[in-house]
This record gives C-alpha cells, structure tokens and sequence, in this order.
C-alpha cells in the first residue's frame, strides 16, 4: 500500500490485493470485446484484466449506495433548488 508524506495510506490505493475481484475468461474475453468496441484497439488477455480490475476498483471507490433517510435528503434538497 502506498503511503502519502502525512503517513497516511493513499486512497486510491487498494486496501487490499486485487485478487478482491475475480474475473474468468469469458469476463476477460467480454472485456477486451466492448474495449475494441469503444476504442477501437485490441488489448492484451494481461491488459484485458488491469483494466477492468482498475475498472472495477474505481467504482469501488465512487459508488456507495443510499439508504432510504439519504435518498429522502437528496429528493427534498432537489426540490429545494428546482427553482434555482
């Protein structure tokens, strides 16, 4: 884990290894299918899994599901600046 000057770990380090996620080969395959897709390239099988484990770990990072309290805050602030 890399560790900021602070002493304290990096965030966008993983926690963990990136064994956390498994991926098969048909998930490798698909991956490296929507990569050329969208991008026009071919990518490695070795390439095909970085990619979709830092994929994977930035969601991680950025998706946290609401409870319902929260998802009711988020609601009434809309409504609060809807006319803004």
């Amino acid at each position: 884990m890399l560790v900021i000057a602070s002493g304290t770990p990096n965030p966008l380090e993983p926690a963990h290894s990136n064994e956390h996620f498994m991926f098969n080969d048909t998930d490798i395959r698909k991956y490296q299918k929507l990569h050329k897709r969208y991008f026009g390239e071919d990518i490695s099988r070795k390439e095909a899994l970085e990619k979709g484990t830092n994929l994977l770990r930035l969601m991680e990072l950025i998706f946290k599901p609401m409870n319902e309290s929260e998802y009711k805050q988020v609601q009434e602030r809309r409504n609060e600046t809807k006319s803004l």
